[in-house]
């Protein structure tokens, strides 16, 4: 994987440089963070179930942005 600076402004690529794509991380004890936060390792969300009261599905809601949060995808408003 190659950082290149973009010809056209100053911000920096992360490329693989071919059509397969890039990956960040090859396990789940890999740290990674966007936009200057601390990196973490991979969050894990527990799935909701079929069926789930309205109570359990804001709770996963909830841990689903703070995992968003922490990895800095997504901020508080």
């Amino acid at each position: 994987m190659v950082a290149t600076q973009n010809s056209t402004s100053t911000e920096q690529e992360l490329a693989a440089g071919g059509s397969s794509g890039a990956v960040m991380g090859q396990s789940t004890t890999d740290k990674i963070a966007f936009y200057g936060v601390t990196p973490l390792a991979q969050q894990t969300v527990t799935a909701v179930a079929t069926g789930a009261t309205a109570a359990t599905i804001v709770t996963s809601l909830q841990a689903l942005q703070a995992a968003l949060e922490s990895l800095g995808l997504i901020a508080d408003s």
